[in-house]
């Protein structure tokens, strides 16, 4: 709907969608295998203001995270204040990560109840996993595409303005990880959509064309 390339000669090709996803293979075939019965969720929260202003929220002590058996909290390398979040999930006995990388990530969401995270390309990797995700589209850009994964029925969609709601995030977390029908659905619709092997299909259509 929002990229095009008017300048591609006629013989040229572009390859889109979930089955072209460039995603590190290591995801898909770190598949979700999570208990559903321990309630874990993973939570990973992407850079930017709104992000940050989120984590703030999730680990207040009246916050959505402070009753669930078991919360790993991930922010990237650029997250500001992390010593502060960590010592919040410390109090109530989540645990917090900052810049973690692509295998430690995966083994810690596919191992999960379910996934809550904002939006971004986090979002592909957590499809390809079969991860039960609910998503916090934070920025402008990305609310349209959140609202097609779940039109699909692939993910749970917060909304631009719900995600910022810790009574709406608390009480759709509330509802995934005590719906294990829900959680097995979302697992089964996100792989199809998008099976995380796109990176070798590119290879593919270059090797095709060159």
């Amino acid at each position: 709907a929002y990229h095009h390339y008017p300048a591609i000669p006629s013989d040229g090709m572009v390859l889109s969608g979930g089955r072209y996803a460039l995603i590190n293979e290591l995801f898909c075939n770190n598949p979700w295998h999570g208990d559903t019965n321990r309630k874990d969720v993973c939570v990973v929260i992407g850079g930017g203001e709104r992000a940050s202003i989120w984590a703030w929220e999730l680990t207040a002590p009246d916050g959505p995270l402070v009753s669930l058996n078991n919360v790993n909290l991930i922010v990237g390398h650029s997250y500001e204040g992390f010593r502060e979040l960590k010592q919040r999930c410390d109090v109530f006995g989540g645990k917090a990560y900052q810049g973690l990388g692509q295998f430690e990530l995966s083994q810690k969401m596919s191992s999960s109840t379910c996934a809550l995270i904002t939006g971004g390309m986090i979002v592909y990797e957590a499809l390809s996993m079969g991860v039960p995700t609910i998503v916090f589209p934070q920025v402008e850009n990305l609310p349209p595409e959140a609202q097609w994964f779940e039109s699909q029925g692939a993910i749970i969609n917060l909304g631009f303005n719900g995600g910022m709601d810790m009574g709406m995030v608390k009480d759709e977390l509330s509802k995934l990880i005590n719906n294990h029908d829900l959680m097995q659905s979302l697992s089964k619709v996100s792989r199809k959509i998008i099976d995380g092997h796109g990176m070798a299909r590119a290879v593919e259509a270059i090797r095709t064309l060159i």
